[in-house]
């Protein structure tokens, strides 16, 4: 396989939850050895599980892996690259609307305020230029 079509293959591979949250984890820590992965993922799993997802990541070309003492793995892909697939679903599914999505998400659980605030200047910032944080629909458009 070329450099160029492992690279897209890459960014195309599919990643269950908890390899999602392992490239998460690379992606905020760096290059790091399987023992510092496994503390830092938070949840109570066996070493070898995060081990044999890491490796299965390594096949997959979204985690690279150092021949050094102790082995380092790395992340070979942004997270945002890695997500695109399910982003893409998502879009599919809501029938590119966002707002099934936003829907779905903010009646499972309470929004905080610093959230809400985050929110508005998202909006903000599709109204037009000069609007953040006002939430008043902007001219340009």
């Amino acid at each position: 396989m070329k450099n160029s079509e492992k690279s897209s293959a890459s960014r195309e591979a599919r990643l269950s939850e908890g390899e999602m949250e392992l490239l998460r984890l690379l992606c905020e820590h760096g290059p790091s050895p399987l023992s510092q992965v496994h503390r830092n993922y938070g949840r109570k799993i066996g070493l070898t599980t995060i081990q044999t997802r890491l490796n299965r990541m390594v096949g997959k070309g979204v985690v690279g892996k150092s021949s050094d003492y102790p082995t380092l793995y790395s992340a070979l892909v942004r997270l945002e690259d890695a997500s695109k697939t399910y982003f893409e679903l998502i879009r599919k599914i809501c029938d590119d609307s966002i707002v099934p999505l936003m829907s779905h998400l903010t009646e499972r659980r309470k929004l905080k305020p610093e959230e809400i605030a985050l929110l508005k200047d998202v909006i903000a910032r599709q109204e037009g230029p000069g609007k953040e944080g006002t939430g008043k629909k902007g001219g340009n458009q």
